[in-house]
């Protein structure tokens, strides 16, 4: 049956799907945040990295306490450590380096408020939540396999 498209058919089928196309676009509400008139936050709170480094810090703490009676390995968490520290350290140098001001927000406000990405618009919550749920996640992981090798000794 396909076969069977002329030319005119298939330019015609073309031409009805643009028509389409365009009645969505024009009918899709206009939901940017600069038409609406919405302040738009594009800084991460400093509460979200705070969490972030901790739950870094309590993984090597979980570590430590498990393999710390080995010389090895405590130098290798050590050497984790130290990179750690240089890639938290980084940013908070050089926002302190910087003559720029950052107002500082609310906790709550951060949370309510629309936070822009390169996809669109997402709230507080959402943002704290992606940038969270994996190094949680790796916690959660890293304490239960800790527990097993501490209860298999």
């Amino acid at each position: 049956m396909l076969d069977d498209l002329t030319i005119e058919r298939e330019l015609e089928l073309r031409r009805d799907m643009e028509r389409v196309c365009d009645d969505r676009v024009e009918d899709a509400p206009d939901s940017s945040a600069l038409t609406k008139g919405v302040s738009v936050n594009t800084a991460v709170h400093d509460g979200v990295f705070k969490i972030f480094m901790g739950l870094f810090a309590l993984i090597l703490v979980i570590f430590y306490l498990t393999f710390s009676h080995d010389a090895e390995t405590v130098f290798m968490i050590g050497i984790c450590a130290f990179y750690g520290l240089m890639y938290f350290g980084t940013p908070i140098v050089l926002r302190r380096a910087s003559r720029q001001k950052r107002e500082n927000k609310d906790w709550t406000e951060f949370l309510d408020e629309p936070f822009s990405t390169s996809t669109g618009l997402i709230s507080g919550r959402t943002a704290l939540l992606q940038i969270c749920i994996v190094p949680a996640a790796l916690a959660i992981c890293v304490i239960g396999i800790c527990v097993v090798i501490a209860l298999s000794r």
